[in-house]
């Protein structure tokens, strides 16, 4: 029904897929737009598979403050972003429902910032670096991409902070808000013949509405783009972030009826949170030849981290670098890629012991080891076309992944030292039919996901070493979809069709009384059944309207006690609508976000209610002083104070409820020249 629906969408619409949509867009425009999240020459117009872009205008920038990375980022169809109401663990992000049993952090995904990952070779990564106020492109491609990145690849999150042309060469930022919210920033850009260069800091500090969750970040990011000769470019590119936030926890359903604002009383006695330093650097090359191009990324970086948490004192130093290769060309009309990728991280961990009776953290190690992931991966695919508008894409990729431990902790008479390794090929296909105004395409494509080295490591009963009984998930995806511009509508449309089959999946669960700490198995299959529709209409030159749905059916299948439950942490149904206003000076978004019920546990027996929210962000866009443009702006959140859950944690010991915040409101001034 959907490959029809797509024929007769794309033999109806006329031959220009334009629209000249001023506003933001997070559906396609088909021209040809770089999908660099496919670490190819595909374009959306091109592209085999889902892909979706949110692209945001400088208004956009200028007039919104967004705390967390899901505001700047919402509407995107099959993936969710949902944040925890503070800073000490970091946004849930699920794609089509890989990524839904991280406690904290991402798994499952792979994110990248300007070019450099942000996803370590055991599959993890964190989003605490990313600065929400300079991201300014996000390709998100939904679903299996082993192919293009290797371990953890359930799908794609490429943020882009590069400045654009339209970027001022100088932006000041202050703000302030509900809960003690205070946000600085600057951002300078200098222009040269040769290319361009940048640098933005940033502060932001923030009360937090719970007890136990204020938190702070100061980022800094740098970059240049130059032209090192004719066929030649070179990008360099950095990011720091200095971290402190407090660690409020989870709620048992009986305490978010007493008081949503309290904290966990055993994360509150141990005042727990995380004190964490990350930064990177990273370098790009890439030279056209006559027939090929070459494309070379180095990078490296650190990651310092205390954690202290009820059940121990977690502090690690990480040190991570790799490189990346791909050679790209062309055989007539055939379009080739090959690539290899070598990755490694380094973590020095130890573990503090803790009197859980008496809420004090004491002067003993339980654990004391160096963790060594490294990574090494090959890949290649061809394009090839069939006819003027039909072209064929296959490929593979060899991945392997070695986990060590170095057991430096002698005390306890046992040496936990061990290897792990893992080995995966991941092949893909897709087809895909021009039509003009519309792009149909069909594909299968896979995934393999290792245990990270925290699930590693964390072993029920055992201090330390490596869980012999983990295994990796894999996953099998295939999806049917269309993507297009209606031109005398000024209508763009993205629609798909999904089912992916996830094996050896890996759960989270909890001991009782172990203060919160997650252990993980692998939980039989699941399967994962979707539908995402995205529609964005420019319904008058100063006004579009802009809409997402996602139904989706994940279950467990083949387990006998799951055998048909939801996956928790993942609603069936999601919705949002957005209209964006320009009208002289004004600028003015108006957002409304519905979210269906859903599980936290496996079990299916803690149902997390369904909730709308609305939101409310306008500002003035030209007020002139001198050669300074000034922009003030209010932004007011959850505008009607419904009271929801905005996260969970998953199969915790009835410990599963995250409230979210009710009204914020948020003001504050940017300054461009």
């Amino acid at each position: 029904m959907l490959i029809a629906l797509c024929v007769l969408v794309g033999t109806a619409l006329p031959a220009s897929a334009q629209t000249g949509s001023p506003v933001d867009s997070t559906v396609v425009q088909l021209p040809e737009i770089t999908v660099e999240a496919s670490r190819a020459t595909e374009t959306e117009g091109s592209a085999p598979f889902t892909v979706s872009t949110v692209e945001r205008t400088l208004n956009a920038q200028t007039l919104e403050a967004p705390v967390f990375l899901s505001d700047a980022l919402q509407g995107i169809p099959g993936v969710w972003l949902n944040d925890r109401g503070h800073f000490a663990v970091g946004e849930r992000l699920v794609v089509r429902g890989m990524g839904w049993r991280s406690p904290f952090g991402v798994r499952g995904i792979q994110v990248q910032l300007d070019g450099i990952p942000l996803t370590m070779p055991d599959g993890q990564a964190f989003l605490d670096i990313v600065d929400p106020l300079f991201v300014r492109n996000t390709e998100a491609v939904r679903g299996p991409s082993s192919l293009f990145w290797g371990n953890g690849s359930g799908g794609v999150l490429f943020l882009d902070t590069q400045p654009r042309a339209e970027t001022p060469a100088l932006t000041l930022r202050a703000g302030g808000g509900s809960h003690g919210l205070q946000q600085l920033a600057a951002e300078g850009v200098a222009r040269t013949e040769s290319g361009t260069w940048r640098v933005a800091v940033s502060d932001m500090r923030r009360d937090g509405f719970r007890d136990n969750s204020d938190g702070r970040f100061t980022r800094a990011l740098l970059s240049t783009e130059l032209d090192l000769a004719s066929r030649t470019q070179l990008n360099v590119v950095g990011a720091f972030v200095d971290q402190d936030a407090r660690n409020p926890g989870s709620l048992t359903a009986e305490e978010v009826d007493e008081d949503r604002t309290q904290a966990n009383t055993a994360f509150d006695a141990f005042n727990a949170g995380k004190q964490s330093t990350q930064a990177h650097l990273g370098a790009r090359v890439r030279h056209a030849f006559d027939t090929t191009t070459l494309d070379v990324t180095a990078f490296g970086g650190f990651r310092d981290l205390e954690n202290p948490l009820p059940f121990s004192l977690i502090a690690f130093d990480r040190l991570y670098g790799g490189a990346r290769t791909t050679l790209s060309g062309t055989a007539g009309a055939t379009e080739w890629n090959v690539g290899a990728d070598a990755m490694v991280q380094r973590d020095d961990r130890i573990n503090q012991a803790t009197d859980f009776a008496e809420r004090e953290f004491l002067d003993e190690l339980t654990l004391d080891q160096v963790e060594t992931v490294r990574s090494t991966s090959a890949f290649g695919y061809v394009r090839i076309p069939l006819t003027e508008r039909l072209r064929l894409t296959l490929g593979s990729r060899l991945d392997a992944v070695d986990f060590s431990l170095d057991d430096n902790f002698a005390s306890d008479g046992v040496d936990d030292s061990g290897e792990r390794t893992f080995a995966a090929v991941s092949p893909g296909a897709g087809v895909a039919y021009d039509t003009g105004p519309a792009l149909i395409f069909a594909n299968y494509n896979t995934a393999f996901e290792t245990p990270t080295t925290t699930e590693l490591v964390n072993r029920p009963g055992q201090p330390g070493g490596f869980n012999p009984e983990l295994e990796p998930q894999r996953t099998r995806g295939f999806e049917v979809g269309t993507r297009g511009a209606w031109t005398a509508a000024r209508l763009q449309f993205d629609v798909a069709l999904y089912q992916l089959w996830v094996e050896d999946r890996l759960v989270a669960f909890e001991i009782p009384n172990s203060g919160g700490r997650a252990y993980f198995q692998n939980v039989g299959k699941n399967t994962h059944r979707g539908m995402e529709l995205a529609v964005q209409w420019e319904a008058q030159p100063w006004l579009a309207l802009q809409t997402s749905y996602t139904a989706n059916r994940i279950v467990f299948d083949g387990t006998d006690a799951l055998d048909g439950n939801r996956v928790p942490g993942v609603p069936d149904q999601r919705f949002t609508a957005q209209a964006t206003a320009e009208r002289g000076p004004v600028w003015m978004r108006l957002s409304w976000t519905a979210v269906d019920s859903y599980f936290a546990n496996n079990a299916n027996t803690a149902r997390i209610d369904g909730y709308a929210l609305t939101d409310l962000r306008i500002g003035l866009t030209d007020t002139k002083l001198g050669q300074t443009t000034v922009r003030p702006y209010v932004e007011v959140g959850n505008a009607f104070d419904v009271s929801y859950i905005g996260s969970v944690s998953i199969n915790a010991n009835d410990n599963f409820y995250e409230p979210a915040v009710g009204r914020t409101v948020r003001a504050g001034v940017t300054a461009t020249l």
